[in-house]
């Protein structure tokens, strides 16, 4: 009841009273981030042909947030407390948005081929997505533009601590073994674990230029599998740039097993 919204120039923001103020501080900077991300990625700013409605629920106490394009691109917001691992941001919301909106903006770099499908069959006719583009690479992207201005996941030692452990203890995965969620250690859910420093490193160490094209030739499917697009766009083979990323990756000289070294024991042995 007594839903209400507010339109700017890209977004319809959906709103009850309870989230008021989330909308409001939302409202204000929502435009400016999707113009930053488009600027990043060198395309037009825009997703879609009408504005995306976003949002703003505090239907559930669990702190959540989603972007769909089934049946149309839409972002949901809940209104609730984070967990401990976005804590890192001042501005819970607006940081959450980031994220989703790049889903968004990323997925949708399609031709006019793609965007006449699209706006035959809707929003949710997206091959490239669907058949091309891994966890690891889509919430890669979006752990990093949430993280560029100092708040995000890449700022919190925590959350880097999964990618350090693995190569202190001489279990760093392949990038296959990371694509999704894995039951093995490192386990949970590495795609954002490392997809958030890969797609980092891959932007600092190839530029935007190339970390765009890679996306554009993936989402319209100029080539059939990721790792296709990715020695089309980098010039490498992605197990290549794996094996670099890793050697980026700075550790302390220690050990894999601290029990074998001198002067330590453990208790219960």
């Amino acid at each position: 009841k007594n839903i209400k919204y507010v339109s700017t120039k890209y977004f319809d923001v959906i709103y009850s009273e309870a989230s008021k103020e989330s909308a409001a501080e939302l409202v204000q900077q929502a435009d400016a981030i999707l113009e930053d991300i488009c600027a990043d990625l060198g395309i037009a700013p825009g997703v879609g042909e009408s504005r995306m409605p976003v949002v703003i629920s505090p239907a559930t106490d669990l702190f959540n947030a989603y972007y769909t394009n089934y049946t149309y691109n839409h972002i949901v917001l809940y209104d609730a407390v984070p967990e401990d691992d976005m804590a890192v941001n001042n501005n819970t919301i607006v940081e959450t948005f980031k994220h989703e909106l790049t889903h968004a903006v990323t997925i949708n770099m399609r031709n006019g081929f793609w965007k006449g499908v699209d706006s035959f069959f809707g929003d949710v006719v997206n091959w490239g997505d669907y058949v091309v583009m891994p966890s690891l690479i889509k919430e890669g992207a979006s752990v990093a533009y949430e993280s560029k201005t100092g708040m995000g996941r890449l700022h919190d030692e925590y959350y880097l601590q999964q990618v350090k452990q693995a190569k202190i203890e001489r279990v760093f995965p392949s990038w296959a073994d990371v694509t999704g969620a894995t039951d093995v250690y490192p386990s949970g859910n590495t795609a954002y674990g490392f997809g958030g420093p890969f797609t980092e490193w891959l932007q600092k160490t190839y530029g935007m230029e190339r970390y765009a094209r890679y996306w554009y030739n993936a989402v319209n499917m100029k080539a059939l599998t990721f790792a296709t697009s990715f020695k089309k766009a980098f010039g490498v083979s992605l197990d290549t740039a794996w094996k670099l990323f890793e050697a980026s990756v700075s550790v302390p000289d220690v050990a894999s097993d601290p029990l074998t070294e001198d002067g330590i024991s453990d208790f219960f042995m």
